[in-house]
């Protein structure tokens, strides 16, 4: 946080951490055992959300540090966050929060109307999402929103309202599905990555698919488990591996 001078760092089974090096401080913001966080984002200026697997959504006072509220999974409340199983966050234009579970497909908050509304998989509709245990979220520069999924990757056009789907279907896909990262390149190339899927590419215009595998090049990836991709400013693409086979 360039305004702070806090780095927040969420860990796998303690919580989150603080540091601030200007002041020297490192402490244990949020206690969270075996609940891995898997986002932390700016909601606005005061806001900020930290997604915990198996405890829902934390709001934090961005300057206090304090919780302000958390959303979590209740059945008897309509409107509640559908799965506590949260693993991504988006905030839209419109500062609707865009919630990936791994049970209950997207949860989508309108601050309006303070409601979480469902966007979950309808069986044999295309027209919904390809599965309900969503990993990763990612809006791409014509605002399209993709969905990374336990079934392939899902895209949602927020202009006509309409899904389109990849790697769903055809059985060549088989070992590609199970995606947890989509980011886009400067060229407007979809890449994904996933547990065993190799590295995925996707042509948005001609929706060409091209997968690339571990051990195909001297040069090429060492392992086919990627667990976060990022597109740096300059060029190429930067992926985060699970781990290595050797």
């Amino acid at each position: 946080d360039t305004d702070t001078k806090n780095l927040l760092l969420g860990t796998f089974d303690n919580g989150v951490i603080l540091i601030n090096k200007q002041e020297q401080k490192r402490l244990n913001l949020l206690t969270l055992k075996n609940s891995p966080v898997r986002c932390i984002k700016l909601y606005n200026q005061n806001t900020i959300l930290v997604a915990a697997d198996g405890k829902g959504i934390y709001e934090l006072d961005r300057y206090t540090l304090q919780i302000k509220a958390k959303s979590e999974f209740d059945i008897d409340t309509q409107g509640a966050l559908g799965s506590n199983g949260v693993y991504d966050l988006f905030i839209d234009t419109d500062r609707r929060i865009w919630v990936s579970t791994y049970t209950d497909g997207i949860n989508l908050y309108d601050p309006n109307s303070m409601n979480f509304r469902y966007l979950t998989h309808r069986y044999k509709d295309l027209n919904s999402i390809g599965n309900n245990h969503v990993k990763g979220i990612y809006e791409t520069s014509n605002n399209s929103i993709w969905f990374g999924t336990n079934d392939g990757i899902s895209m949602f056009d927020s202009f006509t309202g309409q899904w389109k789907h990849f790697l769903d279907k055809d059985p060549k896909w088989e070992n590609n599905r199970m995606i947890t990262s989509i980011c886009q390149d400067k060229d407007g190339t979809i890449w994904a990555g996933g547990y065993g899927s190799g590295l995925i590419s996707i042509n948005p215009t001609t929706n060409a698919v091209n997968v690339i595998r571990a051990n195909e090049s001297e040069n090429g990836l060492t392992t086919n488990f990627i667990y976060s991709i990022f597109m740096p400013e300059t060029t190429g693409i930067i992926c985060k591996i699970l781990f290595k086979i050797q």
